[in-house]
């Protein structure tokens, strides 16, 4: 899910499955459609067995990576530099709703601009002795309303053994 104005540009997934492991990185890329600053917010599902392991904002031309923080301290740190209007900075907060669900705070995405985010987990993967499987939880929303104007998946299978690969929404 998106919020109003914003667009989501990009949608590069790139998996690595090694020993039966799996890393996932996603890029996702959001333009502001509108004439003023605003704040994205983008609510998505990981697997269950997954684990974040990384965060990461395009600020400037270069990647600033995100650290974990206790979350009344990271909301805390998030607001002062929304609110901060002397020394901007460009703050990112990934936030646990429930279940497997993470809701993404991006700001600022400039008007008429586009910000880029990266995301990764990890998760050990099913197997049944012969065959790994991985599954990529894909969620255009509950009304599924969400469009992309760019989606690609790539993986890589770097162990010997069988795999197979499926991309699914709820």
């Amino acid at each position: 899910r998106v919020v109003a104005g914003i667009r989501l540009t990009r949608h590069d997934v790139h998996v690595v499955v090694r020993d039966g492991l799996a890393r996932t990185e996603v890029v996702e890329e959001f333009h502001n459609e509108t004439g003023r600053v605003l704040e994205g917010r983008y609510v998505f599902g990981l697997p269950p067995d997954a684990s974040i392991s990384r965060l990461a904002l395009w600020v400037n031309g270069g990647i600033v990576e995100g650290e974990m923080l206790e979350r009344k301290r990271a909301a805390r740190i998030f607001k002062d530099i929304v609110d901060d209007t002397v020394r901007p900075r460009d703050p990112a907060l990934l936030e646990w709703v429930s279940g497997s669900a993470f809701s993404l705070k991006i700001f600022p995405i400039p008007a008429h601009g586009s910000r880029r985010v990266l995301l990764a987990y990890n998760q050990a993967l099913r197997s049944n002795g012969t065959v790994t499987h991985y599954r990529y939880p894909l969620s255009l929303g509950a009304d599924r309303a969400t469009k992309v104007d760019r989606f690609s998946i790539r993986v890589d299978l770097v162990d010997a053994s069988p795999a197979s690969v499926t991309a699914s929404h709820p």
